[in-house]
């Protein structure tokens, strides 16, 4: 995945609360120049579309997150005893790696190192290495298992971690030591020398009955006006669906791809793009990433959209595009279409706000950048900037993602058109309760992460 800006991590003390089904913790973050953004989109793109290849290619519980305004960052522990890490949240890669001992000027920007001899759990996955590409940085080492740890409330055992030996400084920077790999379990085949299929996180948790189902929730929010300072105002839950109070009406389910590149990460069909009531773009298939900054679809369906916007107009210099907001109110709603149920975000969501914009550029008079964006890359992603609005559900035991407005982020016309989705969520209750006749149902935990301390990444 891509990630992008300063980050800013202030540590916050971790606070843990139950909840009915999983594990939660808390993200937070900060802001980006629009070259610097758009150079680590195009770059993260380019990297997902050709599957993070560098040079090998081998075949309930909540927690906090902060948001860094080019990406959102979780704390974790490794080793025994435990060693601090902060870490990208990435569901656009597979791989979990934290700088080792040695990676040396590389690592440079990294705030912590590990050093594996002194952890009594490390275990040495003997002659299996890693190579990973990450848009504009990438990261090589080796490979082992160890304790990782969600607060002290959660921790997973013999957990498939690597040890960067050599990594690019723009990952390394500014207080962020690494990535906690989020996709699919089989996306970590293609980069490790053996070509094994490592387990992620969560799918480590269920093996280890510490959550009862392969599930995890994310929940980010925009940044309050004028905060620039980088807050925890998003949260993780692993084994379960987020709190109800983070979202309204029921969570809406479409199934994953499963053929090309998309299928590869949590790849989904979207029906179409609308500008107002007007269809821009039809089907087309995306991936959800927690790791891109932006929504970036390719340059034709971009052109589409603003074409139905009177008055936009492409800055060449920002390399994004622009729309006339003067008075935002007259600007069109951009509805995204997936598995028949609508999506749509706001002028005020698709735009950059005027007490952000000098973190971004300098649009002409009377205009704003969008968050939407156009490269030829041979994917698209429905990164940050949607999914701010609209809590996400990674479901592997189902092959499914699920999404919901988040709590007052947009009008209840939106639940209006997910009345079907309650007949979907009583049946995977049904499902779960009779799961509990037979199996103890793990509880949930929650736990705020640590803030931003300005870290910059560009994965």
């Amino acid at each position: 995945m891509k990630v992008f800006t300063p980050l800013s991590i202030a540590c916050l003390a971790l606070a843990e609360i139950a909840q009915g089904a999983g594990v939660t913790l808390s993200f937070g973050r900060k802001h980006p120049s629009p070259s610097e953004a758009l150079a680590a989109n195009k770059a993260r793109v380019e990297s997902l579309a050709n599957g993070h290849t560098r040079s090998l290619a081998a075949g309930s519980t909540t927690y906090p997150m902060f948001n860094s305004i080019w990406s959102y960052l979780i704390d974790v522990d490794v080793g025994t005893p435990a060693k601090p890490f902060t870490l990208i949240f990435d569901t656009g890669s597979s791989n979990t790696w934290i700088p080792d001992k040695s990676c040396g000027s590389s690592c440079s920007g990294a705030s912590h190192a590990f050093n594996s001899n002194t952890s009594s759990t490390w275990v040495s996955d003997s002659g299996n290495t890693m190579d990973i590409q990450y848009g504009s940085g990438y990261c090589s080492g080796v490979l082992g298992t160890d304790t990782l740890a969600f607060g002290s409330s959660l921790k997973v055992p013999k957990q498939e971690i690597g040890l960067a030996t050599t990594a690019a400084s723009s990952i390394t920077s500014n207080g962020v030591d690494g990535i906690l790999g989020m996709g699919p379990d089989s996306l970590s085949a293609g980069f490790n020398s053996e070509g094994k299929v490592l387990k992620t996180p969560v799918s480590n948790m269920v093996a280890n009955n510490l959550v009862t189902e392969d599930v995890f929730s994310v929940y980010f929010a925009p940044e309050p006006e004028g905060d620039f300072s980088g807050s925890v105002n998003g949260q993780v839950t692993f084994g379960g669906l987020p709190d109800s109070s983070l979202y309204s009406g029921s969570i809406q389910y479409v199934s994953l791809l499963t053929s090309g590149t998309a299928s590869k990460y949590w790849g989904i069909p979207l029906d179409n793009v609308k500008v107002g009531s007007a269809v821009a773009v039809s089907s087309f298939d995306a991936i959800v990433d927690t790791g891109t900054t932006l929504i970036i679809l390719s340059s034709a369906a971009a052109t589409a959209i603003y074409n139905k916007i009177s008055g936009s107009q492409y800055n060449s210099d920002a390399a994004m595009w622009e729309v006339p907001c003067k008075t935002l109110s007259s600007l069109p709603t951009i509805t995204f279409t997936v598995n028949g149920k609508s999506y749509p975000l706001t002028p005020a969501q698709y735009t950059v706000p005027s007490w952000e914009v000098t973190s971004w550029g300098t649009p002409d008079t009377n205009m704003c950048f969008s968050y939407i964006v156009g490269e030829d890359i041979g994917i698209q992603i429905i990164g940050q900037k949607f999914l701010e609005n609209y809590v996400s559900v990674f479901d592997a035991d189902s092959n499914r993602l699920g999404l919901a407005p988040r709590a007052g982020s947009v009008d209840s016309s939106v639940a209006t058109t997910t009345t079907t989705k309650s007949t979907t969520t009583a049946k995977k209750t049904t499902t779960t309760t009779k799961k509990t006749t037979t199996t103890k149902k793990l509880p949930a935990q929650s736990l705020p992460l640590p803030l931003p301390a300005v870290p910059k990444s560009t994965l």
